[in-house]
Formats: structure tokens, C-alpha cells, sequence
């Protein structure tokens, strides 16, 4: 089982530097580390002291580190969709599109990195440490199975009926297979959307295991550094992304960061290594759930620290609640025992959304 470290926080808060420390402590403790760039920023060559490629360069004993730029990794994908497309398809539509052209496709450029993520999921190693892509970036790319989903179950309908999914039905096995490693042998989209489902719930399911998935915020000691390290966590728990712990650049104001960010462990970051503390994997396995639910209660909660009330959206729609928080979108199917309670009141305590049903 392979684990994915990715870090959250403003630009020059550390993101690197904290990779790249606890890929060297990772290794250290024996395990194959991969510190996995896609970015064109230079840091991580110059505090490897190496210059990375897009094939994996041995570091040290139990460390690799591959650099591929986003904008490469997007192309690639896109070129293993096109030669798919072009197969499966009696009337390709993406051969005249080009790479550099996605961010006219919203939810593109994300669903292709993931792609990318996949190819270095399978090469056998323990854990990758995730650099090169800005906070932002990052929440898109985890939060691709819950777009995906809203989009799939608001209108699989009207596209199964229409001749553009019957034309479509055909590629989905590929696309599918290329993007979440589920191999699909399906005659029509219904069958193709229930398995699309499927892996999508796979998705979620490994950001919900914090031993596969773990976000780590980075900061710096001014409040402005905090206060978004502070919105990034709240905005990383309606995907599901669990946040483990807070890597301080500065030692000074460590207390005020403990009880700002409790209940996360803080530990501080220097350039030194020597001059580090560190998070031991086994605390990082430890971190909060995002979302609790208290049947005998009839009642939902869902932590969203730095986030304010007015930042958040709800909507019900049969057994499914749909939680809006900045950017971020959770569907969440409600169990059994609430389907078909509407909610009667949704406040905020102690920085949690909490959700009262009849």
C-alpha cells in the first residue's frame, strides 16, 4: 500500500522543503520514498542537490525524486486520450484539441494529473511525497472523484438517453481504465456510469484512509501565512482529504499555532535538517475525521475550520446532501435511517457544521 503526502499553504510557506525532509525521513526509516514533483520550479533540484528529469533519479538509499512538469504531464495524458479516443470512436471529437487548450474544459487538467498520480501509484513504492502544484491545484486534483460524481449523477441521465452517450458508450471502458485503473467491458452508458460510480467511491475511499492519503499544512510565523494555512484546511475537508499536522517554518510562536490549529500536532521546519522536528508517520495516521455522523442524534457534522458560515452552501436533493464550502463540493448519501428527513437546522460550533435532521 502506497501513501500520498501532498502539503498545503501559501506560496513560500515551505511546501518543499517539508516534502522533501519527510521523504528523507521516510526513507530512513526504510521505506522506498518517492518525492514526485509536477512543476518547472527549480527548488526541489537545488535542495536535492540534483538536477531532476521526468525519470526517477536515486537520491540516496530508499529515495527517488522525479521532476515532470504539469503542463508535460497534462500533454501526456491527453495524448493517451486522444490515442484511445481514436480507437473506440467512430467520430473522434478530442483529435483537434490540443493540450494547451484544457483550461477551456473545466475539470480537465486535474483528472489528467490524477492520471499521472496513477502511473507512479503502481510503481511499488511505499510512500510519494507530492510537490509542485499550488494549494489550489492540489484540492482540484483530490477533489476530482467528488466532482466527477456530482457531475455523473445530475446528468447521466439526460446523456444515456441522448445519441451523443450512445456514441460515447463505447470509449468509457478505456477512459475509465486509463484513469482509475477499473476495467470496464460494459454495451451502454448505464452499466458504464454505475462502474464509473464504483471507482469514483474508490477514490474517496482512499482519501478517507489517512495510511494512503495525507495532507500537511505548512506556514510560516505572520499571520497571514496562518490564516491561509488555516483556510486550506478548512477547505480540504469537504473532499475528504484528512490534514495530519502543521510543519511551522519558524520555531518561534509554536504555542499560538498549537492552540490555533488544535487538535493538529505542530511541529517546526528548518532548511537544516538537523535543526527539524518532525511528525512521526505514526501521529500522521492518527488524524481527525472530517465528517461524523450521529444517527441516534439525527445529526451530521462536518469540521471546516477557517471557513465562515456565509462561505458555505447546502442543498437536498432525495437521499443525498450537497455541501458547498468555498471551492470545495462534498456530496454526501445520507444513511438509511435519515433518507427522507429534511434538515431542520444547520449551525456552526466550535468551527464544525453541524446538520439536524427531523
Amino acid at each position: 500500500m502506497t501513501q500520498i503526502l501532498s502539503f498545503l499553504g501559501k506560496g513560500g510557506s515551505g511546501r518543499t522543503t517539508a516534502a522533501i525532509a519527510l521523504a528523507r525521513q521516510s526513507a530512513a526509516s526504510g521505506a522506498r520514498t518517492l518525492v514526485l514533483s509536477l512543476g518547472s520550479d527549480p527548488s526541489p533540484d537545488m535542495l536535492l542537490d540534483k538536477d531532476l528529469v521526468a525519470t526517477p533519479t536515486v537520491i540516496s538509499p530508499n529515495l527517488e525524486a522525479v521532476r515532470i512538469p504539469s503542463t508535460v504531464a497534462i500533454g501526456k495524458g491527453w495524448e493517451e486520450l486522444q490515442a484511445l479516443e481514436g480507437q473506440y470512436l467512430k467520430t473522434p471529437f478530442l483529435r483537434n484539441i490540443y493540450s494547451s487548450e484544457l483550461a477551456l474544459l473545466p475539470g480537465f487538467e486535474p483528472l489528467l494529473l490524477l492520471t499521472e498520480l496513477r502511473r507512479w501509484l503502481e510503481q511499488g513504492y511505499d510512500r510519494i511525497c507530492l510537490d509542485g502544484l499550488s494549494s489550489p491545484e492540489l484540492l482540484r486534483l483530490w477533489g476530482v472523484p467528488e466532482s466527477l460524481d456530482w457531475y455523473l449523477r445530475r446528468f447521466r441521465g439526460a446523456i444515456a438517453d441522448s445519441e451523443f452517450g450512445r456514441n460515447l458508450g463505447p470509449f468509457l471502458p478505456a477512459l475509465s481504465a486509463a484513469v482509475f485503473s477499473v476495467g470496464l467491458s460494459l454495451d451502454d452508458w448505464g452499466p458504464a456510469a454505475r462502474l464509473l460510480e464504483t471507482s469514483l467511491e474508490q477514490g474517496r475511499s482512499l482519501l478517507a484512509d489517512p495510511r494512503k492519503a495525507m495532507a500537511i499544512l505548512t506556514t510560516r510565523s505572520d499571520r497571514v501565512s496562518q490564516a491561509v494555512a488555516l483556510q486550506w484546511w478548512g477547505a480540504a475537508q469537504p473532499i475528504g482529504l484528512r490534514v495530519g499536522a502543521v510543519l511551522a517554518s519558524e520555531s518561534s510562536g509554536l504555542d499560538d499555532l498549537k492552540r490555533d490549529f488544535a487538535p493538529l500536532p505542530v511541529f517546526s521546519l528548518s532548511s537544516a535538517a538537523s535543526d527539524s522536528v518532525l511528525p512521526s508517520f505514526d501521529v500522521l495516521n492518527h488524524a481527525p475525521e472530517p465528517l461524523s455522523i450521529d444517527l441516534q442524534a439525527r445529526q451530521i457534522r462536518l469540521f471546516l475550520p477557517g471557513l465562515a458560515k456565509e462561505a458555505v452552501k447546502l442543498s437536498q436533493s432525495g437521499p443525498e446532501i450537497t455541501i458547498e464550502a468555498g471551492d470545495q463540493r462534498r456530496n454526501l448519501r445520507l444513511p438509511v435511517a435519515l433518507q427522507g428527513r429534511a434538515v431542520t437546522s444547520a449551525r456552526f460550533q466550535e468551527q464544525s457544521l453541524i446538520l439536524s435532521f427531523q
